[in-house]
């Protein structure tokens, strides 16, 4: 075989199966330890003794993930997408097995950033793959197989969690996903050794990796800052990790974004509303069930799928709106998503009241899941429409940042609220309860701000007209 592309376009032709089989294998460990996780977690926190750390679980490996998304691509462009891959599927494996191995909050947390490590820069790699492998003619059925990958997890994981949980402890959903990790890593650095590592001078991408991580410290100072008692160290760390933060977002995103600029700013901005909407109650939904109703892991894991699922059918629901009223709807379909997912999540809170139906609160969590579906895969859609040749490695970056942060942000402010709540004696079950308050309120806020995705033009008789995303 020649360097470059493969000559034949079936993705699971002789020359591809192997990369194309590996790729998915290794999105599905990735998709199965996340909503695994989730389930786990309120089991994991009660055995380790660290409810008030509850919520780093989730912020840690978040950002990790946002420093290994960014940091990937940028190594995989000097050393090679094998090489890079072979890395990126280590610091997984090694973060699966401190988590294991953990008998302390603080060990589990490290564990958790290092799989956010390993976790981002698989998901970055497998695009870079794509790239290097495929042709463009099957960018996008290979898009549609790696989708494929979260079905089963999306479907199974969080119960199949629960009741793995249950049998034989928690600490096998992390182990049991190891050995699925060399062998997906056999299949892609086998298929990818027929390519030539690609050697280029990437200055600007290395400088965005170190600011990701600047801002990825930032928040997390920040985060820590409002949960210490200290007044002086909290405004300390606050103002310090805040200004970092906000100063390295600045410079690797694109201009506008945190301030909603018409356009590609507000889609990218967008997408951290709709992550802190979705992965900020559903840090704290298994919660709410286990500890606060007194489910098992297994009816928990049952209650987190109704929002996958629910995810899934917006997803098409999406689809369906898009071919029946165009590109002029997108920003109204974006809006309606948000408000399932405002009204859902605040049925969700129903499950704090030991008199409200278990189901229905379910059922609502199937809602908001629903109407982020919606919302986001049509925010996605209007992404990749504001690409083109020269930013589409820009749009993709930012993308994914803003996804990080938005689940940052969402965990990170709901442990904040956690610790506010055990201060001050109000009980678990208060503290979930504003934690799911402020998901509405920022739920609330992207509805105002959804129309400001599409930029304002005139038209040659002076009105007021609707174009497409603005590109960078």
């Amino acid at each position: 075989m020649g360097k470059g592309p493969l000559a034949d376009s079936d993705i699971f032709a002789p020359g591809h199966r192997g990369l194309t089989i590996g790729l998915v294998l290794v999105l599905v460990v990735v998709a199965f330890e996340g909503l695994a996780v989730t389930t786990i977690m309120p089991v994991t926190v009660r055995a380790l003794h660290g409810l008030p750390l509850y919520a780093w679980s989730f912020s840690g490996f978040m950002l990790g993930s946002l420093v290994g998304t960014v940091a990937a691509g940028d190594y995989a462009a000097e050393r090679g997408a094998a090489f890079s891959f072979t890395g990126a599927l280590v610091i997984l494996a090694a973060g699966l097995i401190i988590c294991g191995v953990a008998g302390n909050m603080l060990l589990f947390i490290a564990g958790r950033v290092v799989e956010g490590l390993g976790t981002g820069a698989v998901r970055s790699l497998a695009w870079f793959a794509i790239n290097r492998a495929y042709s463009a003619h099957d960018h996008v059925r290979m898009g549609a197989a790696l989708s494929s990958a979260y079905i089963v997890p999306t479907l199974i994981g969080p119960t199949a969690a629960g009741v793995i949980a249950e049998v034989w402890g928690w600490r096998v959903v992390f182990f049991g996903l190891l050995p699925l990790v060399p062998i997906a890593l056999w299949l892609i650095v086998r298929a990818l050794n027929r390519f030539a590592s690609t050697q280029a001078a990437s200055t600007p991408m290395t400088r965005k990796a170190a600011t990701a991580g600047v801002m990825a410290a930032g928040l997390a100072f920040a985060l820590a800052g409002l949960q210490v008692s200290s007044i002086p160290l909290m405004v300390t760390l606050v103002v310090v990790g805040g200004a970092t933060a906000y100063v390295a977002a600045r410079r690797v995103l694109p201009a506008s974004t945190l301030t909603f600029g018409r356009g590609l700013p507000a889609i990218l901005a967008m997408r951290g509303i709709l992550t802190y909407g979705y992965f900020g109650p559903l840090a704290f939904f298994p919660m709410a069930l286990e500890l606060v109703r007194g489910l098992s892991p297994t009816l928990a894991g049952i209650g987190v799928s109704a929002g996958s699922i629910g995810w899934t059918s917006g997803s098409w629901a999406a689809v369906a709106l898009d071919r029946r009223f165009g590109i002029t709807a997108r920003a109204q379909v974006v809006r309606v998503g948000l408000t399932l997912m405002a009204l859902g999540t605040a049925g969700t809170i129903g499950t704090l009241a030991h008199d409200f139906p278990v189901g229905i609160a379910i059922g609502c969590w199937g809602f908001a899941g629903l109407g982020m579906g919606m919302a986001y895969n049509t925010n996605s859609v209007l992404a990749i429409q504001a690409e083109t040749e020269h930013n589409a490695a820009t749009v993709s970056s930012s993308m994914q940042l803003t996804d990080s942060l938005g689940q940052v942000l969402g965990t990170g402010m709901g442990g904040v609220v956690l610790a506010i709540a055990s201060w001050a004696s109000w009980g678990t079950s208060v503290g979930i309860g504003i934690a799911f308050g402020l998901t509405i309120a920022i739920c609330l806020a992207g509805i105002l701000l959804a129309p400001r995705m599409v930029a304002p033009a005139v038209a040659r008789d002076g009105a007021p007209i609707m174009l497409p995303a603005a590109k960078l």
